[in-house]
């Protein structure tokens, strides 16, 4: 069973992210950990958390396939969210996010991404749950130390039976037949097609391919961290987590 957490704070993103789970992994036995970090700015009582949370027990929950718990941390989202990672043996971290800079879930969405050691999805708020029909991985054509790493992404494609759009965005540089070779194994068995597109800006190339081919799900491979990690500064991750139009699949 997949276990997944969801950093939540009540507000209509975090149930987003909780929908988008319930719809995603609708053919899968997931296990889901729903958690509230409670910083020193923020007061509620215990009680009335379990409070809210058993409003959002019978609003949503009880109407979706998920098996949840519900549990309450105080400290810092960043911290608390990879110390919850090891000590439940978490799969997967969903956060929602409203795009903009208003509460501590998505002004931290950007760093969790680049600190955690296992994959996470970043769900915009105003995302409607359903089919992932186009898929769009945003490939730099560099080693690959960990092919498991892209777990997650065979298993969505596959589900959905979507299209892989692997994206190369450049300056010019010219791709030799050995890159295409690497990418086309871990892209086995699965409909696919090669874009290359010469941009100077990598964020705006992005979107503005998201747009004309209206895909579903963006898929990245994060290169400040994890099992691929090649020291890089991660600027692109931050740019592309706090602003997307449509949900991040960072691997790791």
């Amino acid at each position: 069973m997949k276990k997944i957490l969801i950093p939540i704070d009540f507000s209509f993103a975090a149930e987003n992210a909780i929908r988008y789970v319930n719809e995603i992994f609708r053919e899968q036995d997931v296990e889901v950990s729903l958690v509230y970090i409670r910083s020193e700015k923020k007061s509620l009582t215990d009680t009335e958390l379990n409070g809210l949370y058993s409003e959002l027990h019978t609003e949503l929950l009880s109407k979706t396939r998920l098996v949840c718990d519900f549990f309450i941390e105080d400290g810092n989202l960043t911290d608390t969210v990879k110390k919850t990672i090891d000590t439940r043996s978490i799969d997967m971290v969903v956060v929602g996010t409203k795009g903009s800079l208003e509460d501590d879930i998505i002004s931290n969405a950007s760093q969790i991404v680049k600190e955690v050691t296992c994959p996470i999805i970043v769900v915009p708020e105003n995302v409607q749950p359903g089919n992932i029909k186009k898929i769009a991985y945003a490939n730099d054509f560099k080693d690959i130390k960990d092919s498991s790493v892209f777990k997650p992404l065979w298993s969505i494609a596959r589900a959905f039976k979507a299209k892989v759009y692997v994206v190369h965005i450049h300056r010019g540089a010219e791709l030799t037949d050995k890159e295409e070779d690497v990418i086309e194994y871990y892209l086995d068995n699965i409909d696919h097609e090669y874009v290359y597109i010469s941009n100077e800006n990598i964020e705006i190339a992005l979107n503005d391919f998201i747009l004309e081919k209206e895909v579903d799900l963006l898929v990245i491979l994060p290169r400040n961290h994890g099992r691929n990690d090649l020291n890089a500064k991660g600027e692109l991750l931050n740019n592309i987590s706090n602003k997307t139009r449509v949900p991040v699949l960072a691997l790791a």
